[in-house]
């Protein structure tokens, strides 16, 4: 009895067979190879995220050194911080915050990290903090940190962008018990938990937003 495996008119058959036998190999490549794409662009989104974070932190420690210059030199009578001082204050501080919330709309920060900035960001908007500055003949006014989230970052910074503006009007009417007279500074606020789940919640439904548009990074 003979044991016939190919004839000479089989070769056609044997490719057929080998073909058959290295798809799934083939596939079994592309998988690997999307699978570590896929790594690689999770560690790229860490990386890039974790280099927006240290960008964020320096920037704003900058931002408050600059504060606490500009309220010594105040202190000692330098006629020099004046209102255009002021404005490039709050510009820097503007700027910076307007950054972090493109970085955010773009998937490069988390919603922990941002809900804890944001919630600094929420007093400043409503709460008491003010920097003083000479004006003419050396009087002594200020401006506050409300007022300067209107005339400031409203009226200059976030002019024609749109998405921005409501991004932080939205920020600014989650509700705030701070007001005049109150009998607790701002940062012992009893319902300071309750706005940072508010400022969360917002954080959560604007990110389900920008993930369906063309904006979300590294997907």
């Amino acid at each position: 009895m003979t044991c016939r495996f190919l004839a000479v008119n089989d070769w056609s058959d044997a490719a057929n067979v080998a073909t058959t036998f290295s798809m799934p190999i083939a596939l079994l490549a592309v998988i690997v190879a999307g699978w570590q794409i896929v790594q690689q662009l999770q560690g790229t989104r860490r990386e890039a995220a974790f280099e927006v974070f240290l960008d964020f932190t320096e920037r704003f420690r900058v931002i408050s050194e600059l504060r606490r210059m500009l309220n010594s030199r105040f202190d000692h009578g330098d006629r020099s911080v004046n209102i255009e001082a002021i404005y490039n204050f709050y510009s820097q501080y503007w700027n910076l915050q307007i950054n972090q919330w493109e970085m955010f709309r773009a998937g490069l920060l988390p919603i922990e990290i941002y809900a804890n900035w944001l919630i600094y960001t929420h007093d400043n908007i409503h709460g008491p903090f003010a920097l003083s500055y000479y004006g003419p003949k050396g009087k002594k006014l200020a401006l506050s940190a409300s007022e300067a989230f209107v005339s400031v970052a409203k009226k200059r910074m976030l002019r024609g962008q749109t998405e921005a503006c409501s991004f932080f009007e939205a920020l600014a009417a989650v509700p705030h018990s701070w007001k005049a007279g109150c009998g607790f500074e701002i940062f012992d606020d009893p319902d300071r938990p309750k706005r940072h789940q508010e400022i969360t919640s917002l954080l959560e439904t604007k990110q389900k937003a920008y993930r369906r548009s063309k904006v979300w990074a590294l997907k």
